[in-house]
């Protein structure tokens, strides 16, 4: 086998391990991008109250609070974990709203004081958080860092191979 080409093969079977690897790190990483924006909670407003009086979230995630009501209402939360005034909306109209920190939030109606929700905002599994995202962009860089690594290492193998070759 003439060096060049042993030396490409070595090349393309170097390439193919860096592709298996960033494949493996893509495949790890699709959950938390697809979970990113895509888990959505709902609380309706009906007969002057929540849906619910207490519901637990992943950081990340997302409540719509729909208004089923013959009233207009006002979700707002003044707790440290989010704070929010959605607005007055009416009767088929929403808002969302996406919580981002740990923590509990009270939110409540700022037109019917009687509305309360409590949300606890906690990092759950498969919920895209900072420190997962911290976590996967670690193993990517290491496992690109390996890659570039393992194909400098083959260049000069390959480049002393040739210059005994030649010898």
């Amino acid at each position: 086998m003439k060096p060049h080409t042993r030396k490409l093969l070595e090349l393309e079977k170097t390439m193919r391990k860096q592709l298996t690897r960033l494949t493996i790190v893509l495949a790890l990483l699709m959950p938390y991008a697809a979970n990113a924006d895509s888990m959505e909670h709902v609380i309706d407003q009906k007969n002057k109250s929540f849906s619910v009086k207490t519901i637990t979230i992943g950081v990340g995630e997302n409540i719509k609070f729909i208004n089923s009501d013959s009233y207009f209402h006002n979700v707002y939360s003044l707790s440290d974990t989010a704070q929010f005034d959605l607005g007055s909306y009416p009767k088929g109209d929403s808002r969302t709203i996406k919580f981002d920190k740990v923590g509990t939030v009270i939110a409540q109606c700022a037109i019917h004081p009687r509305m309360r929700v409590e949300i606890s905002v906690e990092e759950i599994a498969g919920t895209h958080t900072e420190a997962h995202t911290e976590a996967h962009t670690e193993a990517h860089t290491e496992a690109h860092t390996e890659a570039h690594t393992d194909i400098k290492a083959k260049e000069l193998a390959e480049e002393k191979i040739v210059v005994k070759t030649e010898d």
